[in-house]
């Protein structure tokens, strides 16, 4: 699957991890269905894992091709910055610039229905932080699909998909 081949239709859930960034410019519809038809994992994944930006919340609106091109641009520009995340057991933390520097802590929990999340609502995090809650499904060996959420007046919205692998 090669970048042009973003189309109306959900990626297909097996692709492989080297495949992920097409990926990137797939519509917030089409990565819920993806998400939606994945697993919950037995296990929160461990170690460093390295991060793409896949799609962001203002560019949805654009037609497919600009949309793309975009999400393209902006995976470029966000991929120096943010480096992925790093798990551990009990708690995480993402990656920022060459270094690697932690900033953003969660702690892995399971949701009610089974769902592996990553709830930002720590003591260490600043107060907007704190609204964020990830979640992540299985894709494909060592590759895991992820949505980043934010609690808006209650509800929350997502604002990111992302994808995290070895």
């Amino acid at each position: 699957m090669t970048a042009a081949a973003v189309t109306d239709q959900p990626p297909a859930p097996t692709a492989a991890a080297s495949e992920h960034p097409p990926l990137a410019g797939a519509s917030f519809a089409q990565l819920a269905a993806v998400f939606a038809a994945l697993p919950h994992p037995a296990e929160a994944p461990r170690g460093e894992l390295r991060g793409r930006a896949v799609a962001l919340a203002g560019v949805q609106r654009l037609p497919g091709p600009a949309r793309r091109a975009l999400a393209r641009a902006l995976a470029a520009l966000i991929a120096p910055v943010w480096r992925g995340k790093r798990i551990e057991a009990g708690g995480g933390t993402n990656l920022w610039l060459p270094p690697r520097l932690p900033f953003a802590r969660f702690v892995p929990r399971r949701a009610e229905d089974g769902a592996l999340l990553l709830d930002y609502d720590v003591p260490e995090n600043p107060g907007p932080l704190r609204g964020v809650v990830g979640e992540l499904r299985p894709l494909a060996p060592g590759l895991q699909l992820g949505r980043m959420d934010l609690a808006v007046a209650g509800r929350r919205r997502t604002v990111l998909w992302f994808t995290l692998g070895d």
